[in-house]
Order: structure tokens, then sequence, then C-alpha cells
């Protein structure tokens, strides 16, 4: 049996290279000169729509992140008090899946913000198993502070894509979200 190198690139085909065993690098099988490759810089999960929804949520995470960092207030929270700004109460589930958290992490998120008065929880007055998160008002105060931060970080990717662009988007990825629209052939 021939001896196996453990050195790294120690060869043709080196997998970790992207190659494939027997391949010569900068060969690539099936590929056939003048064959169009995926362009510099976009790797090939980036031609999959998961990959690239995941690289532009994040993106567009990080910089709303930034915009409203100087009120301390993380992402999460921002979307908890946006969703309860309304008044109205919501339930604990609601409140996850609006936050896109788990149930568990929602509950200890939400156990922070009320030991920080900024939301109380009160029994549902049409059922009273149940009860209902709703936004206190200093909750209510710091929600005015940071939207004006977070309509800014709006604002600029408007100005960067344009108004029907964005919207347009944000109907797509709702209908995408939500399963709705999809009878497109």
């Amino acid at each position: 049996m021939p001896a196996r190198s453990n050195q790294a690139g120690s060869g043709r085909g080196d997998i970790r290279r992207g190659g494939s065993p027997g391949e010569r690098p900068g060969e690539h099988p099936g590929e056939h000169p003048g064959e169009r490759r995926p362009a510099a810089g976009r790797s090939q999960p980036g031609t999959y729509l998961d990959y690239v929804l995941a690289q532009a949520s994040e993106r567009i995470r990080r910089d709303l992140s930034a915009a409203i960092a100087r009120h301390g207030l993380p992402l999460e929270i921002w979307h908890i008090l946006t969703l309860l700004q309304d008044g109205r109460g919501r339930a604990m589930g609601e409140v996850a899946e609006v936050a896109l958290l788990s149930l568990p992490t929602a509950t200890r998120t939400v156990d922070r913000m009320v030991a920080e008065a900024l939301v109380y929880r009160a029994p549902d007055p049409e059922d009273r198993r149940r009860v209902l998160v709703l936004i206190s008002d200093k909750g209510r105060a710091l929600w005015r502070k940071v939207k004006r931060d977070a309509d800014r970080h709006q604002k600029a990717v408007i100005a960067r894509f344009g108004d029907d662009w964005v919207q347009e988007l944000i109907a797509k990825l709702d209908e995408l979200a939500t399963g709705e629209g999809g009878d497109r052939a």
C-alpha cells in the first residue's frame, strides 16, 4: 500500500483547495475552455437563494445594529418593542416568532425587559389563563428614541436602492416568508 502524505497541499488533487483526487491544480472536471465560472468574489454557495438571503440579512442586521448601538439595544429587543408599541398585548409565542427567537430565549429576553421596566406581563382580559406582554411607558419612550435611528438606517437603504425597489423587495420577501404567491410557473 502506498504511503499517504499528511502534508497540506502535498501534491495534485488537494481536496482542501477545491480539487479532487487525481486532478491537477487549475483543472476542473467537466469544464471546457471558455466555460463560464462563478464571478470572482462570488462563491458557489452564492448561487443558492438561502445563502444569498442569509448574507443580505446579516448585512442589514449588522448595519441596523450599528445604527441603534448608541442605545445599547440588541435587535431582538428592538423587534419586541416594535411589535408591542401599538399597545396591544401579545402572547409569548407571537413575541418569540416576531423576534426570531426560540420560546425559551424569548421568555428570558422578556424577563430581562420586565426587570428593566420596558415591558410588563398582564392576564389576557379575554382569557384569564393567558398572559400577555405589553409595552410600558418607559419602553415606549425608548422605542421612540431608537426608532429615529432605525428610520435613518431604513432611509439610507432606500436612498441607495430606491423606494420602489425596497418596497418591492419587502413584498416579495414577505410572500416568500409566508408561502404566499408561489403559484408562478
